[in-house]
């Protein structure tokens, strides 16, 4: 009886002591921290404008710098996608096409005026010369020209349910609901092949937080689209920072 007894003696787990358990939670926490890294910071960076902000950026600024140095965050960022909420990382170029606008002018110089006369009829100068010579007669027309420029519009494409129309819905959270719906409503036509791409806490007042014209930009240059629903101003009633200034909302 004694010897077993001491048999389950020996395999009784020893509690943690105080210490053991904090340095549990602290290297749960830290992990925690590194692998939710970048969503940390774009939620500290989605802040309004302030102190508070600030600080909150500047805490989670090396976090996230740690964590995609030792490749932390990629199962993060991997879940994410897969579920369609992925967004771009904080050290993530997006480079926008170039445009090269060409502008014609055509300058007419008038010729120097003689004889007002009204418009489509010729003015007729008379000279008398001296002595008995016959009086010369000079002529001068002015011709006015004008430049058209034409413009040809492509043609759009027939839309088939072999080649069906690409619609990219695209914008802020209104999107995570309007967007699955829509996508529905076109599945049903069997002649709209729609995508929903958003980006929560996002608009068109925050660029810092995530510019939406150079993403726009940078993603038609990389595919056609044939068209696109685009929507914003769920998170654009906040203040507004431009060259260092604030603007306050109002």
């Amino acid at each position: 009886m004694s010897s077993g007894t001491n048999h389950r003696h020996r395999h009784e787990a020893r509690p943690l002591t105080a210490r053991q358990v904090l340095v549990v939670m602290l290297v749960a926490l830290l992990g925690g921290a590194l692998f939710n890294a970048q969503a940390i910071l774009r939620t500290a960076e989605q802040q309004e404008l302030g102190r508070r902000r600030s600080v909150a950026v500047a805490l989670a600024e090396p976090l996230a710098s740690v964590s995609g140095f030792l490749r932390i965050d990629e199962p993060r960022e991997a879940i994410d996608d897969a579920l369609g909420r992925g967004t771009l990382r904080r050290d993530t170029t997006i480079t926008t096409p170039s445009t090269t606008t060409t502008t014609s002018s055509t300058t007419t110089r008038p010729p120097a005026p003689t004889t007002t006369a009204s418009p489509g009829t010729q003015a007729t100068t008379t000279t008398a010369g001296s002595g008995s010579q016959a009086p010369t007669t000079s002529t001068t027309s002015t011709t006015s020209t004008t430049s058209t420029t034409t413009t040809t519009v492509p043609a759009i494409r027939e839309v088939t349910a072999e080649q069906p129309l690409d619609l990219w819905i695209v914008g802020d959270s209104f999107v995570e609901l309007f967007g699955p719906a829509l996508v529905n409503r076109g599945l049903d036509t069997g002649l709209v092949n729609a995508d929903p791409d958003f980006r929560y806490s996002s608009g068109l007042s925050r660029p810092d937080f995530f510019d939406w014209p150079a993403y726009i930009a940078a993603e038609l240059a990389e595919g056609e689209r044939d068209a696109a629903v685009i929507i914003f101003g769920g998170n654009d009633g906040v203040d507004v920072e431009l060259g260092g200034e604030r603007f306050n909302l109002g």
